[in-house]
């Protein structure tokens, strides 16, 4: 064997090496489990007795009521929204302060030529509480008329 043969080897080694090393991490779950307990949240959201098209549903854990713990979120889809859909994280069981953001769906490039996907506002940012438990995983959110921009 000469020494470009062992270099060879060597390097062939250490790229499986290498390989192994990610895949075990990506298996264990490296940054994507913290290992707290979570309750997946599906709902609706509703404006004006419309739907909303398009946003984002914010899970909070309300710190004044004792809860601790990374924030929730989904995104909203006609007005529905559930937390294990694509960008989704559930959230903490506990008193929550929820956030909703409702946009017309309707994309549009901004005055400062910025794609908003999202479309317009509907309304400013609305926040109620709720409280995410095992046996209430389904909530209605009706925004009120008040949040009207």
């Amino acid at each position: 064997m000469t020494w470009g043969d062992n270099v060879a080897r060597f390097i062939f080694g250490r790229a499986w090496l290498a390989v192994g090393v990610f895949a075990w991490l990506g298996i264990a779950g490296c940054g994507r489990g913290d290992g707290l307990e979570r309750y997946h949240v599906s709902g609706t959201v509703t404006y004006q007795g419309a739907p909303v098209p398009s946003g984002l549903v914010t899970f909070s854990p309300d710190s004044s009521q004792g809860n601790r713990g990374p924030q929730g979120v989904a995104k909203i889809r006609d007005g529905k929204f559930d937390t294990r859909s694509e960008g989704g994280k559930a959230p903490v069981p506990g008193p929550q302060t929820v956030s909703v953001r409702g946009s017309d769906g309707r994309a549009y490039e901004d005055d400062a030529g910025i794609e908003q996907p999202d479309g317009k506002p509907l309304f400013t940012p609305w926040t109620t509480t709720v409280d995410v438990r095992e046996d209430q995983l389904t909530i209605e959110l009706e925004v009120p008329t008040a949040a009207s921009k």
